[in-house]
């Protein structure tokens, strides 16, 4: 029979079923997809033809973002990029893409922006992965934009956001992130305190350490935020070329986190850094990393060269780094102690520690975070023992598998 002018279709995508396949226009075809397919993108044409004999091809894509019964992690949970007008591309940064379990699971990976200035590489694969994100910056404004990286469908969504600054502004920019304690570069621990180094930071007259209304450091002083694997971190102090901060207990479970400034609303470069579960040091008298420790006597005098301990005698010992507590650290809390009996003193670390005096293993009589400072500061009671070397001798404390910085020294007499 001769058809009338309308759409048919006759021939369709793999996998995919139309109905229905004949009829006159006005008409409305439904077009379903099978759901045998494996993740990744697919794309095919369903072909019309009209009783004139034209066929029309019209494309089809689908995309496959998951499997069920998997699970992707994401990290760092967001990404920052500023650009001042006229100046270098920012250089892509990374997002790590683990299985649940180690598990090998195929994932998906798009990114959505206005004005398309956001992309991500590669878009399909299997964990575990490493993805480049980048942006362009050509005919972008001053500003700021934000924009997306999902995977599998939205299930892990990644903000990102790029930063355009006008030349005359003056970019936050972070060039080192080290242990406050000992000046160590490497990995993050939960709870350590860091100091960040760079220029436009903050403000010309620096800002200190302020309480919030729930009595815990505050995570804004002086119009300087920071954020840590996407989570604020405590502040400290803050000055144009230098910010104290205190990394957050919420980067337990990333590999790797991203430090961003923000300065009066705009944002530094991402400083990534990889984790740890812990990462001691041991503050020093001339906050420089190394020499005498800040190590009180068992009289609570300050030890030091005219003032060494006594063989056998106790020590305190303040240092950063020890990572998770129990019970767990809370950011920007002041520690109390517990004096009801049951449990700890104050929060331990649930990671073993132990010492060394002159190379001699010597007895941890307390480990606890410091009571009156913040939580992150720990507190380690030591034992001189009997047959240490007298003198200004190395001591080094290790949390679980990590040892604080060489170069540090206790004086005993």
């Amino acid at each position: 029979m001769a058809w009338p002018r309308a759409r048919m279709a006759i021939c369709g995508l793999h996998n995919t079923t139309e109905s229905p396949t004949s009829g006159s226009t006005p008409a409305t075809l439904a077009v379903s997809v099978a759901g045998n397919l494996s993740v990744g993108p697919y794309t095919g044409t369903i072909s019309v033809r009209f009783a004139d004999g034209v066929i029309i091809p019209v494309q089809v894509s689908v995309t496959v973002d998951t499997v069920a019964g998997s699970a992707i992690s994401v990290s760092p949970s967001a990404l920052a990029f500023t650009y001042p007008l006229g100046g270098s591309v920012p250089a892509p940064q990374a997002l790590q893409l683990t299985g649940s379990g180690a598990q090998t699971v195929p994932y998906v990976a798009r990114a959505g922006s206005p004005a398309n200035w956001l992309s991500v590489s590669p878009t399909s694969g299997t964990t575990p992965a490493t993805l480049e994100v980048a942006v362009a910056t050509a005919g972008l404004a001053a500003g700021t934009y934000n924009g997306t990286v999902a995977v599998n469908g939205g299930a892990d969504v990644i903000p990102v956001t790029l930063t355009v600054a006008a030349a005359s502004t003056a970019l936050p920019t972070i060039t080192a992130v080290v242990n406050s304690a000992s000046y160590a570069t490497g990995a993050l621990s939960p709870g350590e305190l860091i100091t960040i180094g760079g220029s436009n930071l903050g403000p010309a007259n620096p800002a200190y350490l302020t309480l919030d209304s729930n009595g815990n450091v505050a995570t804004s002083i002086g119009g300087v935020t920071v954020s840590i694997g996407g989570t604020l971190a405590p502040l400290v102090y803050a000055s144009s070329s230098q910010i104290n901060a205190i990394v957050p207990y919420e980067v337990i479970g990333l590999s790797t986190a991203n430090v961003i400034v923000n300065y009066l609303g705009v944002r530094s470069n991402g400083y990534g850094m990889e984790t740890a579960a812990a990462a001691p040091g041991i503050f020093t008298q001339s906050s420089s990393g190394s020499g005498p420790g800040t190590i009180l006597n068992q009289d609570y005098t300050v030890n030091g060269p005219n003032n060494p301990a006594a063989r056998g005698s106790s020590i305190t010992i303040y240092m950063t780094g020890e990572g998770q507590t129990n019970p767990n650290g809370v950011d920007g809390k002041m520690t109390t102690a517990n004096t009801s009996g049951a449990g700890p003193v104050t929060p331990a670390p649930l990671l073993q520690v132990s010492a060394l005096i002159g190379g001699v293993p010597a007895l941890v009589e307390f480990a606890g975070e410091a009571p009156g400072v913040v939580s992150g500061v720990l507190q380690v009671n030591v034992q001189i023992p009997a047959n240490t070397p007298t003198g200004d001798v190395p001591i080094s404390v290790s949390v679980g598998t990590s040892s604080s910085q060489p170069g540090v020294t206790v004086s005993v007499q």
